[in-house]
């Protein structure tokens, strides 16, 4: 039977004679079973929306904000448009 690779472990006196035993002991790459850095960071919001800020004025004596909201999957789409004051809200964007 052929087994080039399927060789059954060497046991008492061919352990002690195989010269790559050695490899194992030396841990060169310093070798652990556990991984150093268990932490993982913490996923990225996900942006849905690119928000530009396309002007600032005052209107019957309250600042407020223009914006641009560009979906980013439709870049062809034309953007919504949207005018909000210091506190308002509207969808997810809150000025």
């Amino acid at each position: 039977m052929l087994a080039s690779g399927l060789q059954q472990p060497a046991h008492g006196m061919e352990a002690e004679e195989n010269p790559y035993l050695e490899i194992v002991k030396r841990n060169a790459f310093d070798l652990t079973n556990t991984p150093t850095n268990t932490q993982q960071k913490a996923p990225e919001p996900l942006k849905a929306n690119d928000i530009k800020l396309t002007g600032i004025y005052l209107r019957n004596g309250v600042e407020r904000a223009a914006i641009a909201l560009i979906e980013k999957d439709k870049k062809n789409t034309k953007p919504t448009y949207l005018q909000l004051a210091v506190g308002e809200k509207q969808g997810t964007v809150e000025i």
